[in-house]
């Protein structure tokens, strides 16, 4: 196990990463079939934490979000953040998995399915060893997840995730840079999130 006074070497975070990933549900695309364009409830007794960014360039903040919701489709709470000097789309996907991650182990939520649709975050969890200048952002989604009961990690798509997406979009077209934890949805957004939790 990584604690946080260790100095793991960078093969022992590779090892660590390929293992957890074996024993995720990260599927690829090709074992998924055909990617579902409806958003789904989890299964009862768990949450669905759907993830969310948006990057424009290193000049500008950078958005990223989550949104959890329970097996009734309810939405429990939702959260922005912006970032600022974030390098590309990858590193700004990796952050929104990162908040989400480090926000349901601090709010002490277990059996939480994290759903992204980013295909960039999907391949560098898939295949970490490829992706050897974003160890330090992998380890600590590794790290911080293990504090997280029965979690798991699936792509979706775009449409599966549009309230995510549209969260984080608030800070790069928006220019709503304030940083928040909120329950229930955003008001803007209550028309979708009661189409989607009738689903």
């Amino acid at each position: 196990m990584i604690t946080g006074g260790d100095s793991p070497s960078m093969e022992l975070i590779l090892r660590k990463a390929e293992l957890w990933r074996q024993a995720q549900n990260i599927v690829p695309d090709s074992e998924e079939g055909t990617v579902n364009n409806k958003w789904r409830k989890p299964p009862q007794g768990s949450f669905k934490c759907n993830i969310g960014s948006s990057w424009s360039n290193s000049f500008n903040p950078s958005g990223v979000s989550w949104i959890l919701r329970d097996y009734k489709g309810f939405t429990t709470l939702h959260s922005r953040r912006a970032y600022s000097g974030l390098r590309s789309k990858e590193e700004a996907d990796l952050y929104s998995m990162l908040w989400a991650v480090e926000s349901m182990r601090d709010l002490r939520q277990h059996h939480v399915s994290f759903e992204s649709s980013s295909p960039e975050l999907r391949q560098i969890l898939l295949n970490p060893y490829h992706f050897n200048h974003f160890h330090h952002l992998v380890s600590a989604i590794m790290y911080n997840l293990q504090a997280i009961e029965g979690w798991s990690i699936h792509h979706t798509s775009l449409e599966c995730n549009s309230a995510a997406g549209a969260i984080a979009a608030s800070v790069t077209t928006g220019r709503r840079y304030q940083s928040y934890v909120a329950s229930n949805g955003p008001a803007w957004l209550h028309t979708l999130l009661t189409v989607e939790a009738a689903s």
